[in-house]
């Protein structure tokens, strides 16, 4: 379990450096994905990344807006074509403005901060095939509210931390008792964007819970679990998703057994998945 955090990093810088992009963007507005092969005095040559075994391409630099490398990086130019920072191609620094150019490149992995609401429909799923009742128990509601952390890595991933409170539980079905839980929970999500706005999202959820209701048992205060979803950016500053989150670990229910006269008589101990479908918005408050 220790070794997770460092191989989902791992993954993402894997997967980073596998589809890295260079991106030109012209005066006139349009935006090309490119493999960047030379960079000439007056003109760049490319490959376009939708066609890598494709012919060569020459735009002259007076066309150019900007260029953003993939590393993060970027070249600007004025009016005649000319580069405002320049970089060192050995060295990869920045020859003039080092120091403003160094505290743009740590945002040019374009960064959002916002705030996320949803509301999610809970399901308490039985793994003990012998426990009896729990297997009927019902859907019930529950709600999520959190702040989002999003990072940019390119234009087909990024990474988005969303740090929160969830609700979570079920509805006994005899007599509509609904058991609720209450989570710290924080998302780490892949966020990868096949096409423009569509966004595909999978990556671990955290969750330490904080309070219990309705009935006297005992439950797990730690739990991990897998989140998989889509949602579709409706502006630049309002997200729309869907998401399933599925528990990675099993949970300890513990129920006490009282006799007709109240004494103890022990207790019945299950092993419980609490997953959920959840329908969220998020509004980005800061987006560079």
């Amino acid at each position: 379990m220790k070794k997770m955090p460092f191989l989902f990093i791992f993954c993402i810088n894997l997967i980073s450096t596998c589809f890295a992009q260079d991106l030109i963007t012209k005066k006139s507005g349009e935006d090309i994905q490119v493999k960047i092969l030379e960079v000439n005095p007056t003109d760049i040559k490319f490959k376009k990344t939708s066609n890598p075994d494709g012919p060569i391409f020459t735009i002259s630099k007076s066309d150019l807006l900007m260029i953003r490398y993939a590393n993060g990086t970027k070249d600007i130019f004025d009016s005649p074509g000319t580069t405002l920072n320049t970089v060192d191609n050995n060295t990869n620094v920045p020859t003039q403005n080092k120091n403003r150019y160094q505290f743009d490149q740590i945002l040019n992995h374009k960064l959002s901060l916002g705030i996320k609401a949803g509301c999610n429909l809970n399901s308490l799923r039985n793994t003990d095939s012998f426990s009896h009742n729990v297997s009927n128990f019902n859907s019930a509601p529950g709600f999520q509210f959190g702040i989002v952390g999003k990072v940019r890595i390119n234009n087909l991933f990024g990474i988005s931390v969303e740090p929160g409170l969830i609700t979570k539980g079920a509805k006994r079905p005899n007599d509509d008792l609904i058991i609720k839980f209450g989570y710290i929970n924080m998302p780490i999500l892949l966020i990868i964007s096949p096409l423009k706005r569509l966004n595909f999202e999978i990556g671990p959820e955290l969750n330490y819970r904080i309070y219990k209701s309705n009935w006297d048992f005992t439950y797990s205060k730690f739990n991990l679990s897998t989140i998989i979803g889509l949602s579709y950016d409706i502006t630049k500053k309002i997200n729309f998703g869907t998401r399933f989150s599925y528990d990675l670990i099993k949970s300890s229910f513990e129920i006490p057994l009282k006799g007709i006269d109240g004494s103890n008589m022990g207790a019945v101990v299950y092993s419980l998945q609490n997953n959920y479908i959840e329908i969220f918005m998020r509004y980005y408050l800061f987006d560079n």
